[in-house]
Formats: C-alpha cells, sequence, structure tokens
C-alpha cells in the first residue's frame, strides 16, 4: 500500500511522467477520442456510487493527481450546469497541492498543448451563474444548449467573453460530435452519473475511463451520489485495465485503473 503523501514530491514534468506510469503501468501520451475520469465509492453490492463534492467528500492527494492528469491530456472538458450548481467553486485549472499544479502545466506542455482546455457546459434550462469562477479570467468556455435557451443567454454570456453553441436536440453525445467536428480530438467528461451512463450505451461513445475507487465498508450519505453502474458492467464495455494501484489515506484506502476499450 503506498502513502499518499508521495505525490507530493511531484514537481516537475519528468515526476509527472514518473508517477503516471507508476500508477497506470504504462506512459501516457495527449488523449484521443473520449476520457471519462470520475472517483467513486463500490457499495457492499458491489455498485459503483459517485462521490459527490462537498465538505466531507474523502479527500486523495492521487485522485487530484488523477483528475490534473486527465484534464492535462485533454483538449475540452465537458461538465454541466448540474455540476456548477452543485460545486460553486468548481474550476477547471490544474488541481492538486505543494507544486503538482505547476509540474502537470509542464507536462501538459511536453505533449504539445500550449493553452488550457475549451470548458463545454451542457445546460438545458440554462440556469447557470455567470459569476462562477468557471466563466471569467481569461478561461475559454462554452455553453451548449437548446435553440429556445441560447437565445435568451447570448447576451449574458457575451457579456462575460463566454460561447453559446445551440443544438434542437442537446445531448453528451451530441456535443461530444460538435467538439469533434471543430477538430478537438481529445475530449475528457467530468459530467455526474446520470450524464455519464449515456456514455456506455450502444453504440459506446468513450474510449477511456480514469477510475478512482475509495475502498471503504461504508460512506456518509451526503457524499453518495448516484450510481455509475458495476465493474461487470465496465468489464463488458471497457475490458483492458490497468492492475489497480492501492494508496492509503488519512481518510481510508483507495485504488486507481484506467480502462480502455
Amino acid at each position: 500500500m503506498i502513502a499518499d503523501h508521495e505525490i507530493r514530491a511531484v514537481t516537475n514534468a519528468t515526476g509527472v511522467a514518473a508517477a503516471v506510469e507508476r500508477i497506470y503501468g504504462a506512459p501516457l501520451e495527449a488523449m484521443r477520442g473520449v476520457l471519462h475520469v470520475t472517483a467513486v465509492w463500490r457499495d457492499p453490492g458491489g455498485t459503483l456510487i459517485t462521490l459527490n463534492v462537498n465538505d466531507q467528500t474523502p479527500r486523495c492527494d492521487h485522485d487530484a493527481f488523477a483528475l490534473g492528469v486527465a484534464r492535462a491530456r485533454a483538449d475540452a472538458i465537458v461538465t454541466t450546469g448540474r455540476v456548477l450548481r452543485a460545486e460553486p467553486a468548481l474550476s477547471h485549472a490544474l488541481p492538486g497541492p505543494a507544486k503538482l499544479p505547476a509540474a502537470l502545466a509542464d507536462w501538459r506542455r511536453s505533449l504539445g498543448k500550449r493553452k488550457p482546455p475549451l470548458s463545454v457546459i451542457l445546460t438545458r434550462s440554462g440556469d447557470v451563474d455567470f459569476d462562477h469562477p468557471l466563466f471569467g479570467g481569461g478561461h475559454r468556455a462554452v455553453l451548449y444548449t437548446s435553440e429556445e435557451t441560447a437565445e435568451r443567454l447570448r447576451s449574458r454570456a457575451a457579456e462575460r467573453g463566454v460561447g453559446v453553441i445551440a443544438d434542437r436536440s442537446p445531448s453528451l453525445r451530441q456535443a461530444i460530435a460538435r467538439l469533434e467536428g471543430q477538430g478537438i480530438d481529445g475530449v475528457a467528461i467530468e459530467a455526474g452519473p446520470s450524464t455519464a451512463r449515456t456514455l456506455y450505451q450502444a453504440p459506446l461513445a468513450v474510449d477511456e475511463l480514469m477510475l478512482s475507487i475509495f475502498e471503504a465498508p461504508d460512506l456518509a450519505p451526503e457524499v453518495r451520489g448516484g450510481a455509475l453502474g458495476t465493474e461487470a458492467m465496465l468489464d463488458a464495455h471497457l475490458p483492458h485495465r490497468s492492475p489497480p494501484y492501492a494508496v492509503a489515506t488519512r481518510d481510508g484506502n483507495w485504488s486507481f485503473s484506467r480502462r480502455l476499450r
């Protein structure tokens, strides 16, 4: 079992590359296709329950590292208006303790990526707070919504420098198709389980999963989100998996793996 604090020793791109290979068993390059990155808890029945982000969420530097690696490899990050409402402090900046964000930024540049990923927010209702930290600060963001909602949001969005993409029938799959049509090749999905599950329906719309599992016998009800599915479901869709990498934290044990088609 590896101690969680070891990730704090990562200070540059070389350290990130070494940690990536240690955790996932192979080097990682810039993303191609669609990557789902998520943290879950396995309940006693074997269902993978997405972790809500709040004051009671178990903390793990390796989980922050996994999220940062996914973001560093991506050209676009897709989330939802619901996530923004649930996480008023959410940022798509590279996360982590100590010098890790700067190290991840160096590693991203080593992958040939010179500007931050585009943030894409799926919203049907248009219920978004334009003072949310995901907007502004020079960070590129786009709202993806229905044609009717787009008309209502365009003026306010323009004031904040936020783009708006309208679609007759907006969905996660349609958003991915629009991004791919614009030449965006690596799309990371940071969405709740009800949205993310649609990736696993036929025809499969996900190429890779970076999965963090909090290995504990119980979890506070406030931290329990929706169900993603079971590991058997993941095995059926993304059968190629790296060996689980076990990490010990103050809050409990975690395991990390990467799954591919």
